[in-house]
């Protein structure tokens, strides 16, 4: 698989926004051996950060996210660019992974289930305040919702 370029991601990122209207998309990124999530609130025209070490987002991805929903917010606008500006960054203290795992790739997915279900963008402050670990239950939890999505997937494309 080849890499992409930052203008590449920009680029994809601003045509599935102005083509597919969503009031929240969710950007699982994977940067240096580490899952994070950003979530677009384009209703706010907010980025809400999670890293479940507490990290900072990379410049990079910060620029790509600026610059694809400031290409969405032009073509919204039409044609008044002047008009466009930056959207509003939040990096939310999400629960932490113990030091020295692995998990944050299962704490991710733990985010974007708990977003999807609960579905209010509104809530989201409220939703990762607790800095506790999640627990062993919850994260087996999620990984068998992953297990049975997998397996009705290939069962479906196996035609049964």
């Amino acid at each position: 698989m080849s890499q992409t370029t930052m203008e590449q991601r920009q680029e994809y990122i601003s045509r599935r926004l102005c083509n597919v209207r969503r009031k929240v998309y969710l950007l699982p990124f994977f940067h240096s051996r580490h899952w994070q999530l950003v979530l677009m609130c384009m209703a706010e025209y907010k980025v809400i950060f999670l890293c479940s070490t507490h990290g900072e987002p990379v410049p990079t991805l910060v620029q790509t996210i600026n610059d694809a929903m400031r290409t969405f917010q032009i073509d919204a606008l039409k044609n008044r660019p002047s008009k466009a500006k930056e959207p509003k960054w939040l990096r939310l203290e999400t629960r932490r992974q113990p030091q020295a795992s692995n998990l944050c790739g299962q704490y991710i997915m733990k985010h974007m289930y708990d977003i999807v279900t609960k579905g209010n963008t509104k809530l989201y402050a409220k939703m990762f305040q607790c800095p506790a670990p999640f627990s062993d239950a919850e994260l087996e939890h999620i990984r068998n919702l992953f297990c049975q999505y997998l397996y009705d997937l290939i069962l479906s494309d196996q035609g049964q």
